[in-house]
């Protein structure tokens, strides 16, 4: 076992592009899809880096992060503390 999977947690990232359109709409999305994917395997989605840019023909946006699990001490518990 490497040392990401003994702390549970994974660098993922996702790079899109569209023809003329909205760069901050794509890094949306890319990170709709980066939380998504971490949530299916029961962890959290944390952006560490975005990054967009835009001309007259192409936009692009490339978000990179980590999904955390539960035993991670950076995961946000979904209950509150009483």
């Amino acid at each position: 076992m490497n040392s990401v999977n003994s702390k549970v947690a994974v660098t993922i990232g996702l790079f899109a592009m569209s023809l003329a359109g909205c760069a901050a709409q794509l890094e949306q999305e890319a990170t709709a899809k980066l939380e998504a994917d971490c949530a299916s395997k029961g962890m959290q989605f944390v952006k560490t880096t975005s990054e967009t840019s835009e001309n007259p023909i192409v936009s692009r946006a490339q978000v990179a992060g980590e999904c955390l699990g539960p035993t991670d001490s950076r995961y946000v518990s979904s209950v509150p503390p009483r």
